[in-house]
């Protein structure tokens, strides 16, 4: 195995290793040389440098070496190498619509297996079958060998097109081949604006897309009827943190720029405070891809107050108008016309999906836009899809006041995602292997399904620590429990679930948290007498409490049972119960079956009887 050794920023290997190769190759580029002339050939090549090195290092690439016209690169992860492939085409697709001389054209050849450390470099079969594939690709395409599709399967939703054994120059033994497609608009195809990165293939996660085919099929049909009429749409997504709003926004994303549309994307972020940070982040990107000639008629008309929010715009199309000059709310009004009738010219040039990403965290100037877009009578063909966590907007957000504005709206449609369905676990579960599952795969899905229910990001991190603590093992490509074949396996919960869960806990006063510890240890449903009485606190204070975590989408009422609460995941009382201490977990279930004692009278029931002998059982150690 290959040791890693950091000498401050630069990382080498030693020793023998498996690993995924990547080669890339600039077309033509002693002829571009000769062309250009010494100078202006360096700056292209050091700009082709930083591109592909950047699309490399954001998948988890090491550059071994660049080689004047192209660059060296490995990978532990197969699904992450083609990732950086196709990014790398893409950001080849946006440099070619930027720059004003010739495009450049950039092959890539991917193979895997064993190689060999030495001195800095690599060596072994991998490496030059890697070498070879890019030799014969074309220029824009991306061809792998054959054990590079089988490490990939279905994670990162990637197709491959077999090109047939291949007799590549120094191998005795002819190589089977694939290319990897590159979706339309890069390369300089369409209209050239690549498809944002957060919303490219492999960017949402390993795993290929699973379940949600109603949810998938309704905004399918609402891109299309956009498209057909002419006119402007907006779907909210909503849901809990991790339950996939992102990812079925970027599953319609990709096939809509398929389709040949321009997608655009913008993000909100809980930690800065930027005014209208979505809508820049998504007309920066556009900018930036397009043209100077298509950027010059999409700021035609508002040029200049456009320029307030994106900058970059003055040096990309010279003689803007200035913005207007008059009230407050009258220059803010013309900011949001600004972006209306931007995104209405761009939609001239191709249909336009627009992605607003966490809008719960949104200043309030976001917001108005976004109303401001729905309200606008001109037929576009735009559709604006919003996401945010419903279990974070409360009557005061501001989020709250635009949702119930936008309810009497036309063409405004909202989705509320829950968990995946057991079936759709399993087909999770499933698509991770790669293989069909066993009975003991099936019981394996089950028991996810019930402790995360359903939740796409908690299966994912259940799923994953399970097999980082030998839990769960591949045999065969199937998943196997050593030791057992049903039963839940307590390998303690995945530090990425106690960061979300610890995050939407801390958004409750001290007072929740504290009678929410209560109740971890009472169970996953719990009486609100009963943690009230071992709480030692007032009745009303907890039910208080149990409100605002109930508004939280913490916890949830049980069915015909109005005196009951039980956690909606199994796995946020588990975060409760071992965050608290060890003396405190112990002093809670006897005081806990001290309550449930005295109650019984003498006469406890056989569920009473079941519950003391599990809490005296804690109590004791």
């Amino acid at each position: 195995m290959a040791g890693l050794c950091e000498h401050g920023r630069v990382v080498t290997r030693v020793g023998r290793d498996t690993a995924t190769v990547l080669f890339t190759d600039l077309v033509d580029s002693t002829a571009m040389r000769a062309a250009l002339g010494d100078d202006l050939a360096d700056e292209v090549r050091r700009d082709h440098d930083i591109l592909l090195r950047d699309a490399m290092v954001d998948h988890g690439g090491v550059v071994v070496k660049t080689l004047g016209d192209g660059l060296l690169a490995t990978f532990d992860s197969a699904s992450d190498a083609v990732g950086a492939a196709v990014a790398a085409q893409h950001a080849v697709g946006a440099y070619n619509r930027r720059a004003r001389g010739d495009p450049l054209s950039v092959r890539i050849g991917l193979s895997a297996g064993d190689v060999v450390w030495e001195h800095a470099d690599c060596f072994g079969t991998a490496v030059v079958e890697a070498k070879r594939l890019c030799d014969i690709a074309e220029g824009g395409s991306i061809v792998v060998a054959e054990v590079v599709r089988l490490l990939v399967g279905s994670r990162g939703g990637h197709g491959f097109e077999p090109l047939g054994p291949l007799d590549l120059k120094g191998l005795a033994v002819a190589v089977s081949a694939y290319r990897v497609p590159v979706p339309a608009g890069i390369g300089g195809s369409g209209h050239g604006i690549a498809l944002p990165g957060p919303l490219g293939p492999g960017a949402q996660g390993s795993v290929g897309f699973v379940g949600r085919g109603p949810e998938r099929a309704g905004l399918g049909d609402a891109w299309k009827q956009v498209v057909a009429e002419g006119r402007r749409g907006v779907t909210l997504i909503a849901g809990e943190p991790g339950v996939g709003k992102t990812r079925l926004a970027a599953e319609v994303a990709q096939a809509a720029f398929d389709d040949g549309a321009i997608v655009a994307f913008g993000r909100c972020d809980e930690d800065l405070a930027v005014p209208y940070q979505p809508w820049v982040e998504a007309i920066t990107a556009l900018a930036t891809g397009a043209s100077d000639a298509d950027l010059a008629v999409w700021c035609a008309t508002f040029g200049g107050d456009l320029a307030r929010l994106v900058p970059l715009i003055v040096d990309r199309v010279p003689g803007l108008p200035p913005p207007l000059g008059a009230e407050p709310d009258t220059e803010r009004l013309r900011l949001f016309e600004a972006v209306v009738a931007f995104f209405a010219a761009v939609s001239e040039t191709a249909p336009v999906l627009v992605v607003l990403d966490d809008l719960h965290w949104a200043d309030k100037g976001s917001l108005l836009v976004l109303r401001h877009l729905v309200r606008a009578t001109t037929p576009r063909r735009t559709l604006t899809i919003g996401t945010y966590r419903d279990t974070d907007v409360d009557r005061a957000h501001p989020l709250a006041d635009v949702l119930a504005d936008l309810r009497r709206e036309t063409g405004v449609t909202r989705l509320s995602l829950a968990g995946l369905s057991q079936a759709e676990v399993e087909g999770f579960v499933e698509a991770a292997s790669g293989e069909a599952l066993t009975d003991d795969g099936v019981s394996l899905a089950r028991d996810i399904h019930a402790e995360t229910e359903g939740n796409p990001f908690f299966v994912g991190q259940v799923l994953r620590h399970l097999i980082e603590t030998g839990a769960v093992v591949q045999d065969g490509g199937r998943w196997v429990r050593p030791g057992t074949t049903t039963g839940h396996h307590d390998a303690g919960i995945p530090e990425g679930i106690r960061e979300v869960i610890g995050r939407r806990l801390n958004h409750l006063p001290a007072q929740a948290n504290a009678v929410l510890s209560v109740a971890a240890v009472i169970g996953r449903e719990f009486d609100t007498d009963l943690t009230a009485a071992v709480a030692a606190i007032d009745e009303n204070v907890v039910l208080d409490a149990l409100e605002q975590a109930e508004e939280a989408r913490l916890i949830a009422p049980v069915a015909g049972r109005p005196r009951r609460r039980a956690f909606v995941h199994a796995l946020i009382r588990s975060t409760l119960y071992e965050e608290l201490g060890t003396t405190r977990r112990l002093r809670l279930h006897r005081r806990i079956a001290e309550v449930l004692e005295a109650r019984a009278g003498g006469a406890p029931d056989d569920a009473t009887l079941i519950d003391l002998a599990r809490h005296f059982g804690e109590a004791a150690g």
